[in-house]
């Protein structure tokens, strides 16, 4: 599928077993063959977004090149590699260029990075990148390729600070902690339908305050709030989905558990990369958080959340490759760019995933019967919630006693995939672990 810079010798043999573990699973992986989440995705929102790309795309060499991806995805022809980059350790992408064949036949979300990964290949962002530390990888953020879907994003957007502030006055008026983590759960879930297109039908649950939530199919919300509130898992690590309103409200509820005490760290996860269009990068942190500095009217209580050593927004090059958590763990031992996954699933903590496409990840992008449990080498021994607003058919680890209604519920949901309708949006608060 592509190939890949880096100089970790000897990881070939690493990479073909870990890769075999991870096709070795008992359920199949979507494909555009079994997936009408993927095929749709191939024949709409990839078209789309290599189109967009190419309007604002700098130069003839990157067009030309963007000209060859939209071929070969048109045409559904063998997938191209990679060139060598900075990024990717050596021997990964080479196993995996070995297993991909054309654009049907793979795994949909090494496809899906595929795409991504070539966009930023085709617009030279790759060797613009500035490696912080083992870890973490930063790129002027003019050169990403979706910055023009990205200006509704905090940095971008004036109105952004009136939200914030709004938020910040909501959480505070609750009547107390329980009343002011839900609402923050509510508002973070709410938000997530940024980057959602599905819909199911109109029953629906009224969040907390001005914030509506369409139909919740799992709500284990109650869970995760006794948890935050608890004192037992010391670590809070969140996976953040979307830059947009959305991220200013997972810092919201940052500021919300941090206002209720009950914790030693509080870490957002983000990305390195600029890919899947909105998704939060390391470098947006870095862009947001100098604006923040200098808004200190705008930004309000959250500035004491910000100031405070024990909360931190960290990068994983995991999140960027197209890998379950289960794959990775194996890899650690092995790269140390993993070493922050070890991090994320510390002994004592409790792991908040937003967001449709980490769903994927956590669950290999398989599909499994949905009231399977979650196999426990995935996330150690985390207690894992995952806040979603449904777009692809991956569902694990159901409650027997409510499967009847969430599978009914969610009937309807793909063959609406094209469209928003005024029945509203698809969400879960799923306790998937622990």
């Amino acid at each position: 599928m592509a190939v890949n810079g880096g100089s970790s010798a000897g990881l070939s043999d690493v990479a073909k077993a870990v890769l075999d573990f991870q096709a070795g699973a008992v359920s199949p992986f979507a494909t555009p063959s079994n997936s009408p989440f993927a095929e749709y995705t191939l024949d709409d929102r990839l078209p789309m977004l290599i189109e967009r790309v190419m309007l604002g795309a700098a130069g003839a060499k990157s067009w030309s090149r963007l000209s060859d991806l939209q071929l070969s995805l048109s045409s559904r022809g063998h997938v191209s590699a990679l060139e060598q980059n900075p990024f990717f350790p050596k021997g990964i992408w080479e196993e995996l260029a070995r297993r991909v064949g054309d654009w049907r036949s793979a795994p949909f979300l090494e496809l899906e990075y595929y795409f991504y990964l070539r966009v930023l290949e085709c617009t030279g962002l790759f060797f613009q990148l500035e490696k912080v530390d083992s870890s973490t990888w930063r790129y002027p953020t003019d050169l990403d390729p979706f910055s023009e879907e990205k200006r509704v994003g905090p940095v971008q957007a004036p109105a952004a600070w009136g939200h914030l502030q709004k938020r910040l006055k909501q959480i505070a008026e609750k009547r107390d902690k329980r009343a002011m983590l839900t609402h923050a759960v509510d508002m973070c879930l709410y938000e997530n339908r940024t980057d959602s297109s599905q819909t199911v039908s109109p029953r629906s649950r009224q969040g907390t305050g001005d914030v509506s939530l369409g139909p919740l199919v799992i709500d284990h919300t109650r869970d995760l709030v006794s948890i935050l509130l608890g004192g037992a898992p010391r670590h809070i690590n969140i996976v953040a989905d979307n830059f947009s309103l959305e991220f200013l409200d997972d810092l919201v509820l940052c500021k919300a558990i941090y206002d209720a005490g009950h914790f030693e760290t509080i870490t957002v996860w983000v990305k390195n990369l600029p890919v899947f269009v909105s998704d939060v990068t390391y470098s947006d942190w870095l862009s947001l958080r100098d604006v923040m500095t200098k808004a200190h009217d705008a930004v309000g209580s959250l500035s004491m959340l910000l100031h405070d050593q024990r909360f931190n927004v960290r990068s994983s090059p995991f999140l960027d490759m197209p890998f379950d958590f289960s794959t990775t763990i194996r890899l650690v031992g092995h790269l140390p760019e993993m070493s922050a996954h070890q991090d994320l699933f510390a002994p004592n903590s409790v792991i908040i995933i937003k967001g449709d496409l980490n769903y994927r990840k956590l669950v290999g992008d398989r599909l499994w019967t949905p009231s399977q449990p979650l196999p426990a080498s995935v996330v150690g021994s985390s207690q894992v919630f995952c806040l979603r607003a449904i777009k692809s058919e991956c569902l694990i680890g159901v409650p027997g006693y409510t499967l009847p209604r969430t599978l009914e519920e969610l009937r309807d949901l793909l063959p609406r995939r094209r469209n928003v309708t005024k029945e509203g949006y698809a969400y879960l608060a799923q306790r998937v672990f622990g």
